[in-house]
């Protein structure tokens, strides 16, 4: 996983949104497998898990909270797993175990009453279970019992006597001590001053006490065992050393027969890690209204009603409105022109969010969309956070090193070159479309520059922008404090792309904006001189 990529697209913060029940989906979240060019039918067919389960659960709703219910109970096990078979199991990994056959046995029935045994292929762990569970308990808790082995029941039960007999000494042993010093009440301990003299004297010639601890102000007395009560409890120490030995002959028994269903208690373990990864993801595109895309063996991306999910929830935040977006490209080269705060940026990392998530089986937040793989995607915006030191210079050092790598590529391209000087920025933007012109790459260029939107091979789109006539409503806002400028030119503005013709010039809007947004008239005027100057040279 490219870290810096998920970042500077802000994809780590849409998987954040997509909360497993379990530690199991969890750690699917963390370590994510991409799908590149040629496994298209695998990616399908994982989507059409997802969308077998998002149908089932439509229809069902009160599964949702019970799948997530027993999931969240099931730990990841890699550790105890692999142990099943390499070596004798510890009794807090039976315990491990026990848990996750458990919960996988209630998950079992779920998908079976949901009609998703084959989504879900959970082997038969009736037999396994009635191994863990001797007592037919059907509990989660795990215990060795006696029921697991005659010679450990024995055991058991002449413990269990003991303690008991036990316990009836030391009842019949208190109450006489009670009755033989004057005691409110039977004790075992007794703390006395030092100043109570009568007191001491009672206990010492009582000879059921014993000094047991002293300090500068009291005395601690405690009970004395009678030669019965001694041997028993010598008996009872004895006996729990040898039941320890005799549970340790029951664990490896146990140990040798649940090595043989290691593979079936893998098997669990993955399904259950798969049924919460696929139930995070449902849950995400439900709450966020995404689609499960169409996936395509051709370099071509569209998506209807797009949402770039981060900005989406920051705006609303802000109480301000989101406007979806309609992305169509599917020739190898399109350059993208538009005035800055007019959207192009958010354009190009919500097509690259789209494509990103559709690499790792993820819904995409949008209405429709019909996606494509790559072996690489590059868009050269840096993470937020990201020291802008010599950008220009490590912007080129990346793209590089991407243009050598073999495979299909995504290219995202926002203001490429900016960093140098105009003239040679639009020259190597120019150059590098150019180079790519016959690569097996998609193309998405926003830009300021008029050049390359001219070269023979482009496809030429621009932000629609905003509407010359709605900027009487601006210009009637120039006098309002800036956050309410800027709110109203986000509602005014049509951020979606749409195609040019090759002879279109881009549309060229700024100097309005400005003059609406309060630029004094001088520099209007100056700035739309030079403009026309330009274009006569």
């Amino acid at each position: 996983m490219d870290k810096a990529l998920f970042n500077s697209l802000q994809v780590n913060r849409i998987l954040d949104l997509i909360e497993p029940a379990g530690d199991s989906g969890r750690h699917a979240r963390h370590h994510l497998t991409s799908y590149k060019p040629g496994q298209e039918a695998a990616l399908r067919k994982e989507y059409k898990r997802l969308e077998l389960l998002m149908t089932a659960l439509a229809a069902q709703r009160r599964f949702s909270a019970r799948l997530a219910a027993a999931l969240a109970e099931i730990p990841w096990l890699p550790q105890t797993l692999n142990a099943v078979s390499e070596r004798p199991l510890f009794l807090h990994e039976c315990f491990e175990i026990k848990k996750l056959v458990h919960y996988a046995r209630v998950l079992q029935q779920q998908c079976a009453e949901l009609k998703l045994q084959k989504s879900y292929p959970f082997p038969d762990l009736e037999i396994l279970y009635a191994m863990l569970d001797p007592d037919r308990t059907n509990s989660p808790a795990f215990t060795l019992s006696p029921a697991f082995d005659t010679k450990l029941a024995k055991f058991i039960s002449r413990l269990q006597e003991l303690q008991l007999d036990r316990r009836q000494l030391e009842s019949r042993l208190l109450k006489a001590a009670q009755k033989a010093v004057g005691l409110n009440k039977p004790a075992a301990e007794i703390v006395i001053s030092r100043l109570q003299a009568k007191e001491l004297t009672r206990l010492e010639k009582s000879g059921f006490y014993a000094l047991a601890d002293e300090n500068f102000a009291n005395l601690t007395f405690r009970l004395k065992d009678t030669p019965q009560l001694a041997a028993l409890k010598k008996e009872i120490s004895a006996l729990t050393a040898r039941l320890v030995k005799v549970e340790e002959e029951v664990l490896l028994k146990l140990s040798k027969k649940l090595s043989r269903d290691a593979k079936t208690l893998k098997q669990t373990a993955a399904l259950v890690q798969q049924l919460d990864w696929d139930l995070a993801r449902v849950a995400f595109a439900l709450r966020y209204g995404c689609c499960l895309p169409s996936v395509s063996t051709k370099l071509k991306l569209s998506a209807v009603q797009a949402v770039n999910l981060p900005l989406k929830l920051m705006l609303a935040a802000q109480k301000r409105i989101y406007q979806p977006l309609d992305l169509r490209f599917s020739s190898a080269l399109s350059v993208l022109t538009g005035p800055n705060m007019g959207g192009k940026t958010t354009a190009l990392q919500t097509l690259g969010q789209l494509c990103l998530l559709a690499q790792y089986a993820i819904p995409v937040p949008a209405r429709a969309a019909e996606l494509c793989l790559f072996d690489h995607i590059w868009f050269n915006q840096e993470p937020e956070g990201a020291q802008n030191l010599s950008s220009f210079g490590r912007e080129i050092v990346s793209l590089a090193a991407v243009l050598n790598k073999r495979g299909s590529a995504l290219f995202l391209f926002d203001e490429l070159a900016k960093g140098t000087n105009p003239r040679e920025g639009e020259a190597i933007l120019s150059a590098v479309l150019q180079h790519l012109e016959n690569s097996p790459c998609l193309v998405l260029a926003a830009t300021h520059f008029d050049a390359p939107a001219h070269l023979d091979k482009v496809t030429q789109f621009a932000i629609r922008g905003i509407d010359l006539k709605a900027l009487n409503k601006l210009s009637k806002a120039a006098k309002s404090d800036l956050e309410a400028q800027l709110k109203l030119l986000n509602q005014l503005m049509d951020y979606n792309p749409v195609r040019l013709s090759a002879k279109d010039n881009p549309p060229q809007n700024a100097i309005p904006i400005a003059a609406a947004l309060g630029l004094p008239e001088p520099i209007i005027r100056l700035a739309e001189k030079l403009l026309t100057a330009k274009k006569e040279r």
